[in-house]
């Protein structure tokens, strides 16, 4: 049998090496976690809208891109135009999809505009061969031009590559943060112009959004 002195050292040294946090460290670790979760959260929020920003803005001069480029390689006018029925079944019989007589994005297609051919209406008539059809961007995102309310957001490239009817395609695209700062000196909105050589450009310019926004003359989601 152990002595109670030797009992006495295995208990002790038992104890010694029992180690925990003290209340002040729970405390201090939990403030800690605290005030990174607040900083983090927000971040991350901020790069979720720029990412969807982003990805509107991206699909849309993809589709002028495509636009352009078939209207050089076909030798035909080609229509960019947007449409509250994009997604719909092309029908030779009916002309749908349509250009929408809407200054909102509420989708897109692009389109053979060959008829009258010499001098192409910027309307998908029937017969007209649809190219490209896309949905709505996110509804978390208003995007909105500089033409007039009645006519529908297009623009149609010529075969060699020049737009016309640019200043209808002058487009802001906004979410809730509006025409502020989101990293650095850029605009959290994006702009898109159309030169009349028929390139396509995307801004984050506050001051060059903010003109356009101007030329619009209506708040735009957060922007104004």
């Amino acid at each position: 049998m152990p002595s109670a002195r030797f009992r006495d050292r295995i208990v002790h040294a038992m104890k010694k090496g029992q180690t925990g946090f003290t209340l002040l460290e729970l405390m201090l670790v939990l403030a800690l976690a605290g005030l990174l979760l607040g900083v983090g959260v927000p971040a991350m929020g901020n790069f979720i809208r720029n990412a969807r920003i982003t990805g509107a803005a991206n699909d849309v001069m993809a589709g002028l891109h495509f636009a352009r480029s078939e209207a050089i390689k076909r030798r035909v006018p080609v229509t960019f135009c947007a449409s509250a029925n994009s997604v719909n079944a092309d029908n030779p019989a009916t002309p749908v999809p349509t250009c929408a007589a809407s200054v909102m994005l509420t989708g897109w297609i692009v389109f053979v505009d060959s008829l009258p051919a010499v001098n192409p209406n910027g309307q998908r008539d029937a017969g007209e061969q649809v190219l490209l059809q896309h949905d709505a961007i996110p509804t978390t995102i208003i995007g909105r031009s500089a033409t007039n309310p009645a006519s529908p957001l297009r623009v149609t490239y010529r075969d060699n590559g020049f737009a016309d009817n640019t200043n209808a395609t002058r487009l802001v695209l906004c979410d809730e943060r509006g025409n502020e700062m989101s990293g650095g000196e850029l605009s959290a909105a994006r702009g898109i112009l159309i030169s009349v050589t028929g390139r396509a450009g995307v801004t984050r310019d506050p001051t060059e959004i903010q003109v356009l926004i101007d030329a619009i003359g209506v708040p735009i989601a957060g922007c104004s």
